[in-house]
């Protein structure tokens, strides 16, 4: 699988986000795969199968699409903990640079709470930040209102 195209699709998006997880905290590919199978993840696998794709298909697509956060899957024991750090210095560059540039931004997990008129340049600033930590990876920046 060279990539899987989620679109709008949220029940195959959180079941892709279910798979990295384990992986990040689970000790070893056959833990992770033991873990995806277990009563809290079959929905997910179930929902993937659909698509014709494999939990090890998006392990893999992971590790070709992120190669430098290789070393943190799997590794549960020494690694977690410097994710979410790394994790939170992004999101502090990103509000940083929010306040440099006179936005007030708001941070909800992974996102940015901000004005609307402001979204262009949001979008901007996280793709900027996250490409400097992970240099150059993708990564899905979406605006949402309601």
């Amino acid at each position: 699988m060279e990539h899987l195209h989620i679109g709008g699709d949220t029940r195959l998006r959180e079941s892709v986000k279910r798979c990295v997880l384990v992986a990040f905290n689970t000790p070893d590919i056959i833990k992770y795969s033991q873990a995806m199978h277990g009563i809290n993840s079959r929905i997910h696998v179930k929902a993937l199968r659909e698509q014709g794709v494999k939990i090890h298909d998006v392990y893999d697509a992971f590790m070709v699409v992120h190669p430098k956060l290789r070393e943190f899957f799997t590794s549960v024991n020494e690694k977690s903990g410097v994710l979410m750090y790394l994790e939170s210095a992004i999101m502090k560059n990103i509000l940083l640079e929010l306040h440099s540039r006179g936005i007030n931004g708001l941070p909800l997990h992974d996102a940015v709470i901000h004005n609307r008129g402001d979204s262009e340049l949001v979008s901007q600033i996280m793709r900027e930040q996250y490409t400097s930590f992970t240099g150059g990876n993708e990564i899905v920046v979406k605006t949402a209102f309601r």
